[in-house]
């Protein structure tokens, strides 16, 4: 049990917070750092498919010229998600086994972010500061 708690701290140092939506049984169960690895996995592929789906829904939204916009945009911020990622991880040093983990939580939580900055666009998006959303009727020129 005390190992858990430390894979659960651990995860939670590397991650800054797990996410809200986190299988907790997994996280639980986790016995080991490899166990730990595979929960930060499974989180960080389910959120990377959700970013997609947004992805996809807000590109269907738009003209040629939006479209070719926010793939450019997306290209940037895949540079920019993995240009950080080697900024706090740089090569060369030793991290031991929590280094897997760590990547698929920061790649976790920046997925989260860069879904929830692309919902925005989404026309059913709610939110009550009115500067944050990009409607298609705000940015995205009609086909």
């Amino acid at each position: 049990m005390r190992l858990a708690a430390a894979l659960i701290a651990g995860a939670t140092l590397c991650a800054g917070v797990k996410s809200a939506g986190a299988d907790s049984d997994c996280w639980a169960n986790a016995k080991k750092q490899s166990d730990a690895t595979l929960c930060a996995e499974k989180e960080y592929r389910e959120a990377d498919a959700e970013l997609n789906r947004v992805y996809r829904a807000v590109l269907a939204l738009g003209n040629d010229d939006f479209k070719r916009l926010m793939r450019q945009a997306q290209r940037a911020w895949l540079k920019y998600r993995d240009a950080h990622f080697a900024a706090v991880y740089p090569e060369g040093y030793y991290y031991a086994t929590k280094r897997p983990m760590c990547e698929r939580l920061i790649l976790l939580r920046m997925t989260q972010a860069r879904t929830l900055e692309l919902q925005r666009f989404l026309p059913d998006h709610v939110d009550e500061d009115i500067c944050n959303h990009y409607g298609p009727e705000d940015a995205i020129p009609k086909q």
